[in-house]
């Protein structure tokens, strides 16, 4: 064995040495210190700013305040004071209504109530007695309305079609100085034995027109409601109301919208459905959906003779109460609002300042249908209970674990309701008044 050689080789010692100090150069702690000092710092400040662009948000004098209260803190139990306070006071026990009579044992003469001169009076009794959950699952509703598309066709479902045709219109006129269009469609059957379905001995026909929610174009009510009852017989008029959403085929910007606006635009929507030759102005109904709900009320109370039944889903009648809610007068209120992440004009809260929709409900004289999705965070159940409650012919529906808007299976759920209460006769609909001392 060959010897090391101490003058050619450098010890093992030494040369694990120096590839220690090569490898791992000595570490300057008080470099380190500052650069973690320096993010967390960093850290801090994005922590403060992101704090007080929260508390700013929250705290600003905006509509969009209003609906945050109304939404986000509605999960907590010390926001039930201010649940109260949007729905008017009308919260009710969930647990106790009961469950709605099938499809086919439904709608019912209902339980009414009016003082001891004869005059309608707004009760709880009369919202408790005309209030159900929904039973049918969305497959058992789906069911149903090809049972029904059977007898009206002769046919069994694999044969008659499903398809609708759209005939568009439009409208013009002049609001408060603006000049507006407004355009939309009218769906019909295609088969020529379910339009003839509903026909009267004048040869002509029903009319449902369908009214929107902010935010949502014509296409909403088109399948939401149409689709449904186009091929049940039932001919639906859409429109998209001007500004009520971004990007539709009528004219006006958001920003000059207001549930006032929409109601103008559906009066005027009306003027041209009753002066249609083929429609039967004795058997024209109202759809509504949100705010497009808040002005079919207003409009049926204010036309009684020109509405034969109203069919609504998720009707926001709270929407002038949570503006009063989130200012605390018309002054204070900016020049843009924010609302379900919308931009809107000042004239969108104050427009509906006055309002007192409770107070039109009960002027409404035609039996009235309420879909009502029980997890609904903006328009809570207790504000289509006390609508129920404020209408002297009126029944809601809660459908379980729909929110607003409601989802496909909640869609058609709603949609089969409303077809067998559009369907059913008069006599199915006449209260059965009592009197209340």
């Amino acid at each position: 064995m060959q010897s090391r050689n101490d003058g050619d080789h450098v010890s093992l010692r030494s040369e694990m040495a120096d590839f220690r100090v090569t490898a791992h150069p000595a570490v300057d702690t008080h470099s380190h210190r500052s650069h973690l000092t320096v993010l967390m710092c960093a850290l801090l400040v994005l922590a403060l700013g992101m704090a007080s662009v929260f508390v700013l948000w929250t705290h600003r004098v905006d509509f969009e305040r209003g609906f945050w209260l109304a939404t986000v803190r509605g999960r907590a139990a010390v926001y039930a004071r201010d649940r109260a306070v949007i729905s008017g006071g009308w919260l009710f026990d969930r647990s106790r209504v009961p469950a709605c009579p099938s499809l086919d044992a439904w709608p019912q003469p209902l339980p009414s109530h009016s003082s001891s001169s004869g005059h309608f009076r707004p009760s709880r009794a009369l919202a408790a007695a005309h209030t159900c959950r929904e039973a049918n699952t969305a497959h058992q509703s789906v069911y149903w309305i090809i049972q029904q598309q059977e007898q009206l066709t002769g046919q069994r479902s694999s044969h008659f079609e499903w398809r609708v045709i759209d005939d568009p219109f439009s409208v013009t006129y002049r609001d408060q100085g603006q000049k507006k269009t407004l355009r939309g469609v009218i769906v019909t059957s295609v088969s020529a034995r379910i339009a003839q379905s509903r026909r009267t001995a004048s040869g002509k026909r029903p009319l449902i027109v369908c009214s929107s929610g902010l935010g949502e174009k014509m296409e909403y009510c088109n399948w939401l409601v149409a689709h449904v009852t186009a091929p049940l017989g039932w001919p639906t008029l859409v429109y998209d109301a001007s500004g009520i959403a971004a990007n539709v085929v009528s004219t006006g910007p958001m920003t000059r919208m207001s549930a006032l606006s929409e109601e103008h635009d559906l009066t005027r929507v009306m003027q041209y459905a009753l002066n249609l030759p083929w429609v039967d102005t004795h058997r024209i109904v109202l759809a509504g959906q949100s705010q497009g709900g808040l002005v079919s009320v207003r409009y049926a109370a204010q036309h009684p003779s020109h509405v034969w039944r109203l069919a609504l889903e998720f009707p926001a009648l709270n929407i002038p109460n949570l503006v009063r809610y989130a200012f605390p007068s018309q002054e204070v209120v900016p020049q843009y609002v924010g609302f379900m992440g919308f931009r809107l004009g000042r004239k969108y809260a104050t427009d509906v300042w006055t309002w007192k929709p409770w107070d039109d409900a009960q002027h409404v004289d035609a039996p009235v249908l309420i879909e009502q999705g029980e997890a609904d965070p903006i328009v809570d159940p207790a504000v289509s209970y006390r609508t129920v409650g404020s209408i002297p012919n009126a029944r809601l529906v809660l459908i379980p674990h729909e929110k607003h808007g409601f989802s496909d299976e909640g869609r058609m759920t709603s949609a089969a309701r409303i077809a067998q209460f559009l369907a059913a006769s008069p006599g199915a609909l006449t209260e059965k008044r009592q009197t209340v001392k």
